[in-house]
């Protein structure tokens, strides 16, 4: 009988990993930990905003999903670059289950929020004890890209009113019906937030393009919070105020919700009722036009414990908290795993999929203890902080403290950030979801089937709910294994490697890094690099052809 060998480096991977780091890695690898720690610490703030947004949460419910999961994650992950934090999917699951509580106090909705983090976290330690860590090779193609790219068309059509600028009245919690109603509200557009996001929309496409190290979702909400707040100050400048009352009235667009007003502010202000108002009534005043974040509470997050199964204080869970587990557990782990297994490769380190399940499920799990919600890995901060220089684990505890010391002191900076900004930063992080290679792929290969799965998954899920297009994703992703194995397939990737979906523009190789990578270990076709039709990255192709002709050659010459 074999022995059963215990390493409590395996579950404690900082034990076995930093000791090696203080003897070898500090000099060589200190500094670029820090320089990535730093960039990717100012740049999740604006996005972890825009997603507890997105969620139905407060803002600095986003910064403290920012910070608590990260110091958890630091002690008990594998993965060396791996952001983790707010991400689009989970923050869209998590708003699916707080739809049908839109009347529910503010505070109520955190606590749910966090309920569904705690049993989030305690069934990721439950999977990874019982090395689960691979089943994500199970999901089959279709119904993964068919879910992801209808929570896209979610997330897009969402943003709208605040892209736009729109006046919309009891706002439909319907995909579908939303987006008919941005239709028929179209003429209650206000101009100013409308013209800054599709402003910020090509700025964002014209960093990317022609400057790609840069921040580009950070450049455009400093620029846009600067010039709000240039706005807010002349407007209740009493010099150059009535020049922008008239300017708001003119060309700002007609507003049509009086009752969100008050007594003093009405759909048709005259010039001397405006100078008449205070300086909080001013502001107020201009919200209307061109709303802001307003206030972030500072200060850290108080330690508190969940009490899900109360019957003296609410929230009461019941049944209906496994939907939106399910929901976050499969994303999360889908968007975290998929992008760990890739750097894994690139850098040549091994990764243990089991543990990273216990990693996210203790940083779930802890922070539900600090208000937090429900967090996964991001794929674009986890390629800034590679580009950046990260070797450690160091840079997401830089990452970290940046953010406690925002938090503590700093969160006032963030009252002039439009909320056009964070439907920009949200549309920008998840466009590049929307699979339109597969779908493209599948028609040129006439794979009807796999088109027909992918288009029910997709419309259940956008016409519906995202609870509907789990249940269509499950039924029709057993019937394609089923489908499969009697077709003598495979039921997971040939190479048993999975295929990082790309979410946002962030995610982009340089010219530098791409000959970086030539030069090293070209010849495994690692890169981060578009596929072609068929799913194979063109260095690896080109990789197979060459090894093919080397074979022909070898033949020929033995037969000769």
């Amino acid at each position: 009988m074999g022995r059963f060998k215990f390493s409590i480096t395996d579950y404690i991977p900082i034990l076995g990993w930093l000791p090696e780091y203080f003897r070898h890695g500090i000099k060589t690898g200190l500094s670029g930990d820090i320089v990535a720690g730093l960039t990717v610490g100012v740049l999740i703030m604006p996005q972890a905003i825009a997603y507890a947004q997105l969620a139905g949460l407060p803002p600095v419910q986003g910064l403290y999903s920012s910070l608590v999961p990260m110091i958890v994650y630091f002690f008990f992950g594998t993965s060396k670059p791996l952001s983790v934090g707010p991400v689009s999917m989970v923050s869209l699951s998590v708003a699916t289950a707080l739809t049908g509580n839109k009347d529910m106090p503010e505070s109520e909705r955190v606590k749910y929020a966090v309920i569904i983090n705690f049993f989030v976290g305690i069934t990721y330690i439950l999977m990874g004890f019982a090395r689960l860590g691979n089943i994500i090779d199970y999901i089959q193609e279709p119904i993964i890209s068919g879910f992801t790219s209808a929570a896209a068309v979610i997330v897009i059509v969402g943003q709208l009113p605040s892209f736009l600028g729109l006046q919309i009245d009891n706002q439909s919690s319907n995909t579908f019906m939303l987006f008919i109603q941005s239709i028929q509200y179209i003429g209650t557009i206000r101009v100013i937030p409308c013209v800054m996001a599709f402003c910020s929309l090509a700025l964002n496409f014209f960093i990317v393009k022609r400057f790609p190290s840069l921040p580009s979702s950070l450049i455009i909400t400093i620029g846009t919070a600067i010039l709000t707040w240039i706005v807010y100050l002349f407007t209740e400048s009493t010099s150059v105020g009535p020049a922008m009352f008239s300017f708001f009235e003119l060309a700002g667009g007609q507003l049509t919700n009086a009752t969100t007003f008050s007594s003093n502010i009405t759909t048709h202000m005259t010039k001397n009722r405006f100078m008449a108002l205070n300086e909080k009534e001013v502001e107020k005043y201009v919200s209307q036009y061109l709303p802001v974040i307003g206030e972030i509470k500072p200060g850290l997050p108080k330690f508190y414990i969940p009490r899900p199964f109360s019957r003296t204080e609410s929230p009461l869970v019941g049944f209906w908290i496994v939907t939106p587990v399910i929901l976050v557990i499969l994303l999360g782990f889908m968007e975290s795993i998929s992008i760990s297994k890739k750097y894994a490769e690139i850098q040549n380190y091994k990764l243990n999929c089991n543990q990273e399940l216990i990693a996210l499920g203790l940083a779930n799990l802890g922070g539900s203890f600090f208000s937090c919600y429900s967090v996964a890995g991001s794929f674009s901060r986890t390629a800034v902080n590679a580009k950046s220089g990260a070797t450690s684990l160091f840079a997401s505890l830089i990452t970290a403290c940046l953010i406690a010391v925002f938090l503590y002191g700093f969160t006032f900076l963030l009252y002039y950030v439009p909320k056009c900004t964070l439907a920009v930063i949200l549309i920008l992080a998840v466009y590049g979801l929307v699979d339109i290679k597969l779908i493209k792929k599948y028609i040129k290969h006439k794979k009807i089937l796999e088109l027909c799965f992918f288009f029910a998954v997709f419309l259940a899920t956008v016409c519906y709910n995202t609870t509907a297009g789990l249940v269509v994703g499950t039924v029709l992703n057993i019937i394609h294994m089923i489908i499969k194995k009697r077709r003598g397939e495979s039921l997971t990737p040939e190479d048993g490697k999975t295929q990082p979906m790309v979410q946002s523009n962030e995610l982009i190789i340089t010219p530098d890094e791409e000959n970086n990578n030539n030069n090293n270990n070209s010849e495994q076709g690692f890169r981060l690099i578009e596929n072609d039709e068929n799913g194979n990255s063109a260095s690896s192709l080109n990789i197979n052809v060459k090894s093919e002709e080397i074979e022909m050659q070898k033949l020929t010459n033995e037969k000769v």
